[in-house]
C-alpha cells in the first residue's frame, strides 16, 4: 500500500479502533473486577495482587467511560486512550509477573497475542509494542525470579512474541487493505467517477436526511445537458466527457459540491436549503452565462417546497417535469431554426440542427449564424433560443428569455 493510500484511511482506522476500545475495555473491567473479588476473598486486602487488580480495574473503567465519550471523534484523544489501554494491559501483566516470582508468567503471554489482534496498527507498531513487552518481561524475570522460572519465561516470551509479531503483521496488513477496499467501494457508490460529484445512489440513501436539515424551504435545480449525443457523434466521447465535467463543475461551484448530484448520463440535480428563489435564480443565471461562454447548453427547471410538507423526493419530481418541458422547447426551436436556415440558405436541416445543438467545432457557444450564413442570427439560451433577425451572427439583439419557474 502506498503512503497516500495509507493516509487516506488513517482516520477510518482510528475510528475503528475507537469503536473496538469501548467493548474491549469494558470486558477487561469486568474480568479485573471479578479477579479483584476473588483475590479479596482468598488473599485479603493486604495482598499485592489485590491492589494490582483494584488499580487496573479503575484504570480500565475510566478508559471505558472516556472511550464512550470520545467515540464519535476519531482524533488524537482516541489514539491516546488506545495507547493508555495497551500500556495498562501490558503493565498489569508485568506486575502480576513481578508479584508472583515463584511461578512462570502466563498473563503477559496472552497479552502479547491479544493486543495485536484486537487493535489495527501498522506492522512497525505491532513489532515495537511486542518487542518492548518481551524485553521488559525478561528483565523483570532475570532480576526477580529463580533461574528455572527465568529460562521458562524467556523461552515463552520469545515464542509467543514471535507468534504475536507474525500474526500482527499479517492480520493488520489485511485489515488495512480491507479498510482501503471498503473506502474505495464507498467512494464508487457515493461519487460519480467522471464528474467527481455525488451520485444518484448517494442521494437515494441520504436524500431524506439532507432535506430534513432544511428549516424553511427546499429549492431544487434540475438540469439536463442539451446536445450530449450530438457532441459525442460530431466530436467524440472525450469532448462529451469534457462537457459533462464542465457542467458539473459549474453547477457545483454555484450551489455547493455536497448538494449537487449527477442523476443520470446528462442530468444534474442541486438543492438549495433555506434560500430565496431570487438568490437561486441569480446563481442560475451566472451558471447559464458561464456554460454558454464555454459553448454548452443546459435546460433547467426550478421548484420550491416548504420544508417538511412533502416527501423529500417530491420537489425533485416537480423540477424534473419542468426541466423536460424546457428541454422540449429547446429542441423544438433548434428544429425550427434549422428549417429556416435551410429555407434561406439551402443548408442541410439535420446538419444545421446538430450544429445549433452541439455548437460548431472549435467555436465557443453555438450560434446558428455560423452554420446558416448572414441574415439569420439565432442566439441560444440554456432553456430557450432567440428567433431570427438578430443580425449576422454578432449576437447583438438576441432575446434572452429567462422566465421565472415558480412553485406550482
Amino acid at each position: 500500500m502506498e503512503k497516500d493510500e495509507f493516509l487516506s484511511i488513517h482516520r477510518d482506522i482510528i475510528f475503528e479502533n475507537g469503536a473496538i476500545l469501548t467493548p474491549a475495555s469494558l470486558i477487561a473491567t469486568i474480568l479485573l473486577a471479578a479477579s479483584l473479588v476473588m483475590s479479596l476473598f482468598h488473599n485479603g486486602v493486604h495482598d499485592p495482587n489485590t491492589w494490582t487488580y483494584l488499580s487496573f480495574t479503575l484504570v480500565s473503567a475510566v478508559v471505558t467511560i472516556l472511550s464512550k465519550i470520545c467515540r464519535k471523534n476519531a482524533d488524537w484523544r482516541t489514539k491516546i486512550l488506545i495507547f493508555a489501554f495497551i500500556l495498562a494491559v501490558y503493565f498489569f501483566a508485568i506486575m502480576t509477573t513481578f508479584f508472583n516470582a515463584d511461578s512462570q508468567a502466563t498473563t503477559i503471554m496472552v497479552a502479547f497475542v491479544l493486543i495485536v489482534q484486537i487493535f489495527t496498527m501498522t506492522p512497525g507498531q505491532s513489532v515495537l509494542i511486542t518487542v518492548a513487552g518481551v524485553v521488559i518481561l525478561d528483565i523483570i524475570s532475570y532480576n526477580f525470579k529463580a533461574p528455572r522460572f527465568f529460562w521458562t519465561d524467556l523461552w515463552n516470551s520469545l515464542f509467543f512474541g514471535t507468534i504475536a509479531i507474525i500474526m500482527g503483521i499479517y492480520s493488520n496488513c489485511r485489515r488495512y487493505q480491507a479498510a482501503y477496499d471498503a473506502r474505495e467501494r464507498k467512494y464508487l457508490s457515493d461519487y460519480d467517477l467522471l464528474t467527481r460529484i455525488h451520485s444518484r445512489n448517494y442521494y437515494e440513501r441520504n436524500g431524506a436526511e439532507i432535506c430534513a436539515s432544511a428549516r424553511h424551504s427546499i429549492i431544487c435545480i434540475y438540469g439536463d445537458v442539451n446536445g450530449l449525443h450530438e457532441m459525442n457523434n460530431s466530436r467524440g466521447h472525450r469532448a462529451g466527457d469534457e462537457m459533462l465535467q464542465t457542467v458539473a463543475e459549474t453547477i457545483a461551484g454555484a450551489f455547493g459540491k455536497e448538494l449537487t448530484f449527477r442523476f443520470g448520463g446528462d442530468e444534474f440535480v442541486s438543492l438549495a436549503m433555506d434560500s430565496s428563489m431570487a438568490v437561486v435564480e441569480e446563481k442560475l443565471e451566472k451558471v447559464r452565462d458561464d456554460l454558454q461562454a464555454s459553448g454548452y447548453h443546459v435546460s433547467f427547471g426550478l421548484a420550491e417546497e416548504e420544508a417538511g410538507t412533502e416527501p423529500y423526493d417530491q420537489v425533485v419530481l416537480q423540477t424534473e417535469e419542468r426541466m423536460r418541458k424546457n428541454k422540449a422547447e429547446f429542441y423544438a426551436k433548434a428544429a425550427e431554426a434549422a428549417r429556416e436556415a435551410e429555407a434561406s440558405g439551402g443548408a442541410n436541416a439535420a446538419n444545421v440542427a446538430e450544429t445549433y445543438i452541439a455548437g460548431p467545432e472549435g467555436s465557443g457557444a453555438a450560434d446558428l449564424s455560423d452554420a446558416a450564413g448572414a441574415g439569420t442570427g439565432v442566439g441560444s439560451d440554456l432553456n430557450t433560443a432567440a428567433g431570427p433577425g438578430a443580425g449576422a451572427g454578432s449576437g447583438k439583439g438576441v432575446r434572452r428569455t429567462n422566465p421565472r419557474i415558480s412553485k406550482n
